[in-house]
């Protein structure tokens, strides 16, 4: 489901393979700092655009990583949104699938895997993010009081995080259900 982690795993994920220090991933050595700002030259991020990613995205996704990695080691390209893939791109992105040129990571994120074309999911290992308990969303929120933003966000971690920091989407959200 949405807001329960993948980006940020994903994103965690190339810090470790990127940071610097012995503790990875840090989040203070200057790649892990590249990876947060997107400013990363051997880490890129593909996102849907208009609710699909279509040929041009691919093509300057094979592009970019047919090139040498600026480090010298690997190059992590997340597709945030795989299951919006039109049926072209998802056919495209299939070579390089199959085929990365050098030390090349995919991170492919989706919402709903039956969106996903099987040849993509038979070339991928499949890891399930699921409904945090409220409990465990009510601790990591750390203060009291919280339980109000742990029980709208639905064991969704990354809605209670912005409910808790834009306090009026909780309050947009509540008045919209009581309407």
């Amino acid at each position: 489901p949405q807001s329960v982690g993948k980006k940020k795993v994903a994103t965690e994920f190339a810090k470790a393979l990127f940071c610097t220090a012995m503790e990875k991933p840090c989040g203070n050595c200057a790649e892990c700092k590249k990876v947060t700002t997107g400013k990363h030259s051997d880490f890129k991020l593909v996102q849907e655009i208009k609710g699909k990613i279509g040929i041009p995205q691919v093509r300057t996704m094979q592009h970019d990583l047919s090139l040498k990695s600026y480090g010298g080691g690997y190059q992590v390209c997340i597709i945030d949104g795989v299951d919006h893939f039109t049926l072209p791109a998802a056919n495209a992105i299939l070579k390089i699938l199959e085929e990365p040129v050098g030390k090349v990571v995919f991170v492919l994120l989706a919402e709903n895997l039956e969106g996903v074309i099987p040849t993509i999911i038979s070339r991928a290992v499949v890891l399930n993010f699921n409904l945090v308990p409220r409990s465990e969303i009510e601790d990591g929120l750390g203060s009291p009081g919280q339980k109000i933003i742990a029980r709208a966000s639905f064991g969704r971690p990354g809605l209670a995080v912005r409910y808790s920091t834009k306090p009026e989407e909780l309050v947009d959200r509540n008045e919209r259900q009581q309407e």
